[in-house]
C-alpha cells in the first residue's frame, strides 16, 4: 500500500482522524516512522517515565471527566490572577463554591446543591459518548 501522507501536516492531520490504535500504527508505519527508533524519544527524555504517563486516565469517560474538571479549575485560577489574587494565597477562595460565588454568581453560596441521583442524571449516558470522535 502506497503512503497516502505526503508531509508531517497532513500525517498530524491523519493521526487526529484516528479512532483506533490499530489506524494509528497504520499510519506511522506507512510514514516510515514506526519502526526507525531514531524517530522516537522517551517522554520528557526520561527513560523512566511510567510516573507520568501511568497517572494518565485509564477510561476514556474518566479522561474527559478529568479535562472537564480541569477545565473548571483553569477558569477559576485566571479569575484568581485576574483579581490579583494568588490561588494558594490566604486570600484565596478556599472551595470552588466560594470561587464561583467571588467571580461569577454572589448567590451560589445561598443555593443548596441539587443532590441528583442515578435516574435523574441518566439523560446522557457515558456509552453514548466517544471520545475519540466515533459516533456509536
Amino acid at each position: 500500500m502506497g503512503s497516502s501522507v505526503v508531509n508531517e501536516y497532513e500525517l498530524c492531520l491523519a493521526l487526529l482522524q484516528c479512532d483506533t490504535e490499530d489506524g494509528v500504527i497504520a499510519l506511522l508505519s506507512e510514514a516510515g516512522y514506526w519502526a526507525d527508533r531514531d524517530a522516537w524519544r522517551y517522554f520528557g527524555d526520561l527513560e523512566n517515565n511510567w510516573s507520568t504517563i501511568g497517572n494518565q486516565q485509564s477510561s476514556p469517560h474518566a479522561a474527559m471527566v478529568e479535562k472537564l474538571v480541569n477545565a473548571v479549575d483553569a477558569i477559576l485560577m485566571g479569575s484568581c490572577y485576574a483579581a490579583g489574587i494568588e490561588p494558594t494565597g490566604s486570600n484565596a477562595p478556599r472551595t470552588m463554591r466560594a470561587a464561583v460565588a467571588q467571580f461569577f454568581d454572589k448567590t451560589t453560596l445561598e443555593q443548596t446543591p441539587p443532590r441528583l441521583g442515578r435516574a435523574s442524571r441518566s439523560g446522557v449516558k457515558f456509552d453514548d459518548i466517544e471520545p475519540g470522535g466515533a459516533s456509536p
